[in-house]
């Protein structure tokens, strides 16, 4: 008999420090409340069986009126209680952490796009079909599909303006089109290119063309931001080569969509050599 007391007492004091732990690890007064119920849910059966099993009721003159007999009853009754009330308490303890493990993580995330937000470049574009006191260098010229054949020089001028929040850690802009038989780079090539707030980057290109034509072109503006995100932004250009000439070169006519910028993953950009 003294031994079960001792190891039941042994049991209670560990279940004692168990559930202390479990109390200072909440952050919560609901869940410091509930660890409390259930510690003393747990403890009341003991303490009644062992009070019934040394006859301590009698011993204190505490029985007067009471029928001892009933006691198994009792505590058959209120385990099962204790049963339920643990498993609801329990269930409402993991629904209240999983809302605030929820709450928490959306919290972060929208304090994440506030941030990136925040800092996002915003890029301003201009695109012209001629630029005045630009020289003429061989780095310049793009090769086409058309080149050596019965055609004509035509320039084109890319304008890029960061006029958002923050700076663009690095750009990078390729060319894709008819005219040429493969992706070209315009920019980010070899370096890395940045572009500060308010600042303005310019691209002069020249490429040989059939007159009277219209060609199809797309700029595939990929940045960084200083939070380490990556954009991607299409700009859509119908390029007219016209049969004007300025006494230099033919002069062509462009009219463009800037398309809305897209969030995208680095690793998800393979052909770039980031």
């Amino acid at each position: 008999m003294i031994v079960s007391l001792i190891i039941m007492i042994v049991i209670m004091v560990v279940f004692g420090i168990f559930t202390y732990k479990e109390y200072k690890k909440c952050n919560s007064l609901l869940e410091k409340i509930l660890y409390v119920c259930v510690y003393f849910i747990v403890l009341a059966p003991i303490i009644i069986y062992y009070c019934d099993r040394f006859n301590i009721p009698s011993m204190l003159t505490l029985d007067k009126n009471l029928d001892t007999q009933s006691w198994l009853s009792f505590c058959g009754n209120y385990i099962s209680s204790i049963v339920s009330a643990i498993i609801g308490a329990l269930a409402l303890v993991l629904m209240t952490k999983y809302q605030i493990r929820k709450n928490d993580e959306e919290n972060e995330k929208r304090s994440s796009e506030n941030n990136r937000i925040q800092n996002m470049p915003l890029l301003k574009y201009k695109i012209e079909t001629s630029s005045q006191n630009q020289k003429i260098d061989i780095d310049h010229l793009i090769i086409s599909k058309y080149s050596g054949k019965t055609t004509s020089s035509y320039e084109l001028n890319i304008s890029i303006k960061n006029i958002g929040l923050n700076s663009v850690k690095k750009i990078i802009v390729d060319l894709e089109s008819d005219m040429v038989s493969e992706r070209y780079r315009l920019l980010g090539a070899d370096t890395q290119i940045p572009i500060e707030k308010n600042e303005n980057k310019e691209i002069y290109r020249y490429f040989a063309l059939e007159s009277g034509k219209e060609y199809l072109m797309n700029l595939k503006v990929y940045y960084e931001d200083v939070l380490q995100n990556w954009y991607l932004q299409t700009v859509e250009i119908n390029y007219n080569a016209t049969k004007i000439n300025n006494g230099t070169s033919q002069i062509g006519q462009v009219s463009y969509k800037v398309n809305e910028e897209q969030l995208i993953n680095k690793n998800d950009i393979s052909i770039l050599d980031l």
